[in-house]
C-alpha cells in the first residue's frame, strides 16, 4: 500500500501559517477634531420639496439585513438566506451542488452494487462471464478491487 500524507498534517500546517495573519475586526479610526470639522448642524428642511430633494440626492442606503434572520431562513429552507440578503446568484451554486451530490450518490451506489453483484456471482460460479455496464469478463480480482473502489465512495 503506497504511503499517503495525512490530510490532518495539512490542515494542521494551514492553520499554522494562516493564523499569525489573521485579524479581527479593528475599531473605527477616530474621527479629527478641531477646525475640520463642523460643529453646527445643517438648517432643518421646512419644505417639502426641499426634503425630496434631499432624499433624491442623497446616495441609496441599503437596509440592514439581520445575519440572524439569514441564517435562520438558510436553516429553513437552503437558499433562503441568500434571498433574504438579495444574493440571489449564488442560490444556482448551492442547488446545483445539491444536485451534483445527488447524482454522484446514485452513481456511485449502482456501480458499488454492479460490482458487489458480479463479484458473488463470480465467486458461486468462477467459469461465469461476468458482463457489466461497460466492461465484460471481468476477473475475480478486478471485480474485487471494483466493488472495494465504490464501497471506499459509497
Amino acid at each position: 500500500m503506497p504511503w499517503k500524507f495525512p490530510l490532518s498534517l495539512l490542515a494542521g500546517g494551514l492553520l499554522v501559517v494562516a493564523l499569525p495573519t489573521a485579524n479581527a475586526q479593528t475599531p473605527p479610526a477616530p474621527r479629527p477634531t478641531g477646525d475640520s470639522v463642523r460643529t453646527s448642524s445643517p438648517a432643518p428642511i421646512t419644505t417639502p420639496a426641499l426634503a425630496l430633494a434631499d432624499t433624491l440626492l442623497r446616495p441609496n442606503e441599503k437596509k440592514k439585513r439581520s445575519p440572524r434572520k439569514a441564517t435562520l431562513l438558510s436553516l429553513a429552507l437552503p437558499g433562503a438566506g441568500q434571498a433574504y440578503n438579495r444574493s440571489y446568484w449564488k442560490m444556482p451554486i448551492i442547488y446545483g451542488g445539491f444536485a451534483l451530490f445527488g447524482y454522484l450518490a446514485i452513481n456511485y451506489n449502482g456501480q458499488y452494487r454492479e460490482f458487489k453483484d458480479g463479484y458473488v456471482r463470480k465467486v458461486n460460479n468462477p467459469t461465469a462471464v461476468i458482463n457489466l455496464q461497460n466492461v465484460s469478463n471481468l476477473s475475480r480480482e478486478k471485480l474485487k478491487q471494483g466493488w472495494d473502489l465504490y464501497e471506499r465512495y459509497y
